[in-house]
Formats: C-alpha cells, sequence, structure tokens
C-alpha cells in the first residue's frame, strides 16, 4: 500500500505549483496509484473556500496544459468535499 503522505503534503501545496507542474504530479500520481478514479485520499482538512481554490485551480490548468483532456475529465470542482479532509476520487469527473 502506497503511503500518502507525499500526496497530502502536495495537496496542501497544490496551488504553489505551474499548470505544467500540475499535469506531470497528476501523471505521476495516476502511474504510482493507478487509476485515480478508485483512490481515496485523506488530507489535513481545508476550509471549503481553500479547497475549491485548489481543486478549481488544477482543474484549469489540466484543462489548459492537457489538450486531450485526458486527466481532467477525472476532475471537476469538488462538491463531494466532505468538509473533513476527505476527497474521494471516485466521485470526481471532468467539469460539465
Amino acid at each position: 500500500m502506497p503511503s500518502y503522505q507525499p500526496v497530502r503534503k502536495m495537496i496542501r501545496a497544490l496551488s504553489n505549483f505551474s499548470a505544467e507542474a500540475l499535469v506531470s504530479i497528476f501523471q505521476q500520481l495516476e502511474t504510482d496509484l493507478g487509476s485515480l478514479c478508485h483512490v481515496t485520499l485523506v488530507c489535513k482538512p481545508f476550509d471549503d473556500v481553500r479547497t475549491e481554490v485548489l481543486w478549481r485551480k488544477a482543474t484549469n490548468a489540466l484543462f489548459q496544459v492537457d489538450s486531450q483532456q485526458s486527466l481532467a475529465k477525472k476532475f471537476r470542482h469538488p462538491h463531494e468535499y466532505d468538509g473533513k479532509g476527505k476527497i474521494n476520487y471516485s466521485h470526481l469527473r471532468g467539469p460539465s
């Protein structure tokens, strides 16, 4: 079972990455963890606004850089975020 500590740190620092770096990070996560659509990550709790800002940036960056939208279709704004530090990727899909 992979350690999620680096993932927690990456999510907390997401707003510091460029669009190109975000795509690289998500590609590496997909390589390391398999399909992100079936992974639930537990991270340090954010307030809802902070979480939405992070995921909006990630989603927008993925759409800007990944012209095929093969990665971006897996993400959308985190309305499923439970406010307790859990993000369930099985519920994330491309923005509508």
